[in-house]
């Protein structure tokens, strides 16, 4: 069974919110550095199965936000590159 999470668009906005709520989503490791590289490599180490959900109205705001754009980005490299990452839509 997959851990799932829903992406909120409001804590991508920038390094710091990302950060605190990307390592507490994804339970990232006490060395996660906070930045969109940590995030891509922490992210690409992902060993158990994690489904990220986006609505529609999340993706968005995301758009809105270069920063948060950026976090969307990286989610859908690592979901390209690592197996146990996995992007959806919900309604």
């Amino acid at each position: 069974m997959s851990r799932e999470i829903v992406l909120h668009a409001e804590y991508l906005k920038d390094k710091e919110k990302m950060g605190e709520y990307m390592k507490e989503e994804f339970s990232l490791p006490d060395y996660f550095g906070g930045n969109l590289d940590a995030l891509y490599d922490c992210l690409s180490e992902l060993e158990e199965d994690v489904c990220v959900y986006l609505t529609r109205d999340n993706v968005k705001k995301i758009c809105r936000n270069t920063y948060a754009y950026k976090v969307l980005l990286i989610l859908s490299k690592v979901s390209d590159e690592n197996r146990h990452l996995k992007l959806m839509f919900k309604e």
